[in-house]
């Protein structure tokens, strides 16, 4: 009875003591005014499944809430890109008066663009949303505001408000922004804007663009007729005593009228049966829509964009929809419509000689005069009709992204299935793991490898352009045949991602490579492939993209008969491996050097963490394509350390 009285007392007193002088660890340690911002946000957000979120108290800073990073006590970004947000933005995000980066794009987010935004922010992103309504007139005070990215949303109003801000890289395609636009947002270094209803020049210095069409209307789809205007009525009555004309010329004049009339009736008449000849011959969705030639060679590439607004008939909507006119079915496409023959001469025929590769898909070949290069698919053995072919090319002329290779356009002619791409790279990122630029093993090029810090950056592209695919848009993209040769890479590491929505079109692939018994290729397909009717789903591209990221680790195949028995398969023979740093280290690509390996000891242990969860042989553990983008941006700020320091320590070498 007396231990428990002093026990109490004790409690009482240190009660009171930690009542009088609290330790620190019981404060929070992110500024208040940041754990304000971020309850409210995330309530106004509808309370989204966001690790360590709340919509009232919490400590972001220290509990490393998702997708927040912080200096110190205060929030610098906020980066929640497909994190499946809802609801709207907060008023205040103002109150974030250190947060540079915020990126809440690829989302489900409504509602308009708050007035008060945080006053700091240097990149902001919005895209791939819901928002409406006009840029509030406060974004003219971010100063620092380089990066603007709200593309894809149902914004309206004009641009005024940003034509003070110091913008390096401003995308505001497929809105519904109007009017001029400020001279100095022109200038800026990189500035996308199609799919708006501007009234400027695409290019400084051309002819006047106009406004773009409103997406509903649809574009008629035959020549206009050109009418020859009625003879004057004072003419016609013989108009008053002073303009009296005889009999004999208004007989002549009545023969003038009859013929013109006659005429005219013969040119509708022929105009309307060559169209409705036409539709006839093409039917389906081809009715009514005109083919074009390659119009766009002979002209510099900046000014392709104004080249095509000219062309009438190479021109098509940039209607996200199939739309029908009161013409018959005379549909409009987001893409162009090339003629065989045009592909044809500028391929040369389809020579050997501009062949570029060849792929699962089929054939890429590369269309070229002068400054304009463009990328032919020729797909093999495409047996679609070519309502069906059209429906897949419409729905993958909707794919936008940095990461993700353009689509131009297509010709459905004499039963050929061809797409037409803006051309990018001739080399993939299987091209550079092989080193496809050695001569010999002699030359000075077999000993220039791809850098520990660049794999991991190529990585992280490709792997926002999966997350894109996936969780960016209305409707979810498989790509069903993710490996390094559909990942094209140019010379500065840039990547765009090939093959995105062609998987309808291969639709017997499996079979065709288990009938040749290819390795190498089944080796991408996920575990759960082995049952007699598998279902590819987006946990399957996440597999082949671990398959890919560890032959960036390794610089093996992720099949090769070359080697031990038990080190062919690539996958199992990694798997045992990756969470062991000493095995992690000599598994690596042994042209990294020892050196660059052990710099990069973290970045690596992390980089096999992910490749780890994305192999795994059940599907439901594997991550989803938008946490795969986060940890890799962490793997490469590892990276980047690592190089960084590799760097100084040969300077200070050579010093």
């Amino acid at each position: 009875m007396q231990l428990g009285l002093v026990i109490l007392v004790l409690l009482s007193s240190c009660s009171l003591q930690l009542r009088a002088f609290p330790f620190p660890f019981f404060v929070p340690y992110t500024s208040q005014q940041d754990v304000v911002a971020i309850n409210e946000l995330y309530a106004s957000l509808g309370s989204p499944d966001l690790h360590g979120w709340a919509a009232s108290g919490g400590d972001p800073c220290r509990e490393a809430w998702q997708g927040v990073q912080c200096l110190g006590p205060d929030i610098t970004a906020i980066q929640l890109r497909g994190a499946g947000l809802g609801g709207k933005l907060s008023e205040t995000l103002g109150k974030f008066t250190a947060v540079t980066t915020l990126d809440l794009s690829n989302n489900r987010i409504g509602g308009v663009m708050p007035q008060s935004l945080p006053p700091a922010v240097t990149q902001l992103d919005v895209s791939s949303n819901n928002l409406s309504g006009k840029l509030p007139d406060s974004m003219a005070r971010l100063n620092s505001l380089s990066t603007l990215h709200v593309q894809n949303n149902q914004l309206t109003g004009t641009l005024y408000v940003l034509g003070d801000l110091p913008l390096k890289d401003l995308n505001v395609e497929n809105n519904f922004f109007s009017g001029p636009i400020p001279e100095k947002l022109l200038n800026a270094p990189k500035f996308l804007r199609n799919g708006n209803h501007f009234t400027v020049p695409a290019i400084p210095g051309s002819s006047p663009t106009p406004a773009a069409p409103p997406r509903s209307v649809p574009t008629p789809s035959h020549p206009p007729i050109n009418v020859i205007p009625a003879i004057p009525q004072d003419v016609a009555r013989g108009g008053d005593s002073s303009k009296k004309i005889s009999p004999a010329k208004a007989a002549g004049l009545s023969a003038l009228a009859a013929g013109s009339l006659a005429l005219a009736l013969l040119l509708i008449v022929f105009v309307v049966s060559k169209w409705r000849r036409r539709t006839s011959d093409r039917g389906g969705y081809l009715g009514g829509v005109e083919m074009s030639t390659l119009d766009w060679v002979d002209k510099p590439p900046g000014q392709i964009a104004v080249a095509e607004e000219k062309a009438a008939k190479a021109s098509v909507s940039s209607d996200r929809n199939f739309q029908e006119s009161s013409q018959g079915r005379c549909l409009q496409f987001k893409f162009r419509l090339f003629t065989v023959a045009s592909l044809q001469q500028y391929t040369n025929s389809f020579s050997e000689q501009n062949l570029i590769r060849e792929t699962l898909f089929g054939k890429i070949y590369l269309a070229e005069n002068q400054d304009c290069k463009f990328a032919v698919l020729k797909i093999d053995n495409a047996k679609m009709q070519a309502d069906e072919f059209l429906k897949t090319v419409q729905s993958i002329s909707e794919l936008r992204h940095p990461n993700i290779e353009e689509l131009v356009g297509c010709s459905v002619e004499h039963g050929q299935r061809l797409l037409v791409y803006k051309h990018f790279s001739d080399d993939t990122l299987d091209d550079v793991i092989r080193l496809k630029q050695s001569v010999s093993p002699d030359d000075h090029a077999a000993k220039i490898t791809l850098p520990w810090d660049a794999r991991v950056a190529v990585a992280l592209e490709a792997a926002k352009a999966l997350e894109y695919l996936h969780e960016g848009g209305q409707k979810q993209v498989v790509h069903r045949h993710f490996r390094p040769e559909h990942v094209l890479v140019d010379g500065e590491m840039r990547v765009r991602v090939s093959g995105c929505g062609l998987a309808a079109v291969v639709k017997s692939g499996l079979a065709l490579q288990r009938s040749e018994c290819c390795l190498d290729a089944l080796s991408y397909e996920l575990p759960e492939a082995a049952s007699s009717a598998p279902t590819w789903t987006a946990k399957g591209d996440v597999y082949s993209f671990g398959v890919v990221m560890l032959q960036l680790l390794t610089g093996r195949k992720p099949y090769d008969s070359s080697r031990p028995r038990g080190e062919r398969l690539l996958v199992p023979w990694a798997s045992s491996r990756l969470h062991d740093l000493t095995a992690l280290e000599k598994m690596a690509d042994p042209r990294l050097g020892p050196p660059a390996a052990a710099a990069a000891a973290r970045s690596m242990s992390r980089f096999a963490d992910i490749i780890s969860r994305c192999t795994q042989h059940e599907a439901e553990f594997r991550p989803a394509m938008s946490q795969v983008v986060q940890d890799l941006e962490r793997a490469r700020q590892d990276a980047d350390d690592a190089h960084a320091l590799l760097v100084d320590s040969s300077v200070a070498e050579l010093a």
